[in-house]
């Protein structure tokens, strides 16, 4: 007597034999991080992941909570690095704790930055010998895509890259800029994440700028980031959908008395802030971009109450939905604290938290993001 094999395969397994209905009425009870792992069940659940209209599937769905999204890259240069996310309470105790679940972690021999994530996306570029190139990564789906190697001219040569969202065309794409501080020549050049060959495509901009060393922030459409024009600071605008660039003053008192670069923030409805803070002197500066064709800015200065001893240093990660500023420590070895600043109370409270990755190596440096929500969509 012989055994009959049983195969499990392609579109003959068990599950295609369930009806597409009843197929999406199990993942519209499943969170986001089962449904993405349900694209490995078969080609059909796979295929139904993948509509465009996925979303649009499940309209009576609440969307997932806002989380903290951490990235602990190890070591000096960052070769090592970790994704993980955390819940994100919107009033938090004086003996909250929290604990991150990780997402992704991977072993780099190129040195890398971080740029601030995109609708549930996390941009990467990294540094070869004379080259750089770009590595986008879902935490939830744990899928990254790379992108082609640029060669760079080396010293003196600079480069930056900024990442964003396209919401009419629903598309992300990578700006990379290249310029040569004493000659002024600059190369522009953008990517779009989702094209059948991935490449860059060189575009103009007529006014001569060097970006700050800040990371830059979408909303709504609009990349922002810091730049010198002239001997000014200023503002960059561009506009995701149409790849042209734009620029805001900045106010006076901002250009003239700040000198190291300012975060940027989403401010309450979606508008453009800037934070100044100084924790060792006990001072906070909030910039609010209230009309940018007339570069009209509002400004208020808060003097902050005392912080945790242990705490001696801070960066700002940027504000919540409930208008509370969240501040935490970039290097980190046994702890990591993120420090809740309600500005209408002038309280401070401070939650801690276990991050994976921190135990790895003695030195850490931690870059934390609020407001992330994960997405299954596929890149």
């Amino acid at each position: 007597m012989t055994k009959r094999k049983q195969h499990v395969s392609g579109d003959n397994s068990v599950f295609d034999q369930i009806s597409v209905d009843l197929i999406v009425n199990i993942m519209s009870k499943l969170p986001v991080k089962s449904i993405a792992q349900c694209r490995c069940v078969s080609k059909l659940w796979s295929s139904i992941i993948r509509r465009p209209n996925y979303n649009m599937l499940f309209p009576a769905k609440s969307p997932a909570a806002p989380r903290f999204l951490f990235i602990v890259a190890n070591g000096l240069y960052g070769p090592n690095f970790f994704i993980s996310s955390s819940p994100q309470p919107q009033y938090p105790d004086k003996h909250s704790s929290l604990e991150a679940t990780l997402h992704i972690s991977s072993i780099a021999t190129d040195y890398c930055q971080i740029c601030p994530p995109v609708n549930g996306l996390v941009c990467r570029y990294m540094y070869g010998k004379d080259f750089i190139y770009v590595v986008v990564s879902n935490p939830i789906t744990g899928e990254n895509v790379t992108t082609p190697k640029v060669t760079t001219k080396g010293y003196p040569s600079k480069e930056k890259i900024y990442f964003g969202y396209d919401p009419v065309e629903e598309q992300f794409k990578v700006l990379f800029m290249t310029w040569l501080p004493s000659s002024g020549s600059h190369e522009y050049q953008v990517l779009t994440l989702g094209t059948r060959n991935l490449s860059w495509r060189r575009i103009q901009c007529s006014t001569l700028h060097y970006p700050h060393e800040d990371d830059g922030i979408c909303i709504n459409g609009i990349l922002y980031y810091q730049a010198i024009i002239g001997q000014k600071r200023s503002i960059v605008c561009f506009d995701v959908w149409s790849e042209k660039f734009s620029f805001v003053n900045i106010d006076q008192y901002l250009a003239t008395k700040i000198l190291e670069p300012l975060i940027l923030i989403i401010y309450k409805g979606g508008k453009l802030g800037a934070i100044n803070c100084h924790i060792r002197s006990n001072f906070f500066v909030l910039w609010v971009l209230e009309n940018a064709e007339e570069h009209k800015w509002s400004k208020t200065f808060y003097k902050m109450p005392e912080r945790p001893s242990r705490i001696d240093s801070v960066f700002s990660a940027g504000m919540i939905g409930t208008g509370e500023v969240v501040l935490y420590r970039k290097y980190a070895q046994n702890f990591f604290d993120i420090l809740y600043y309600n500005l209408e109370k002038n309280i401070i409270t401070s939650v801690s938290l276990r991050v994976p990755g921190l135990d790895y190596v003695e030195y850490n440096g931690v870059h934390t993001f609020p407001n992330f929500v994960g997405d299954v969509k596929l890149m």
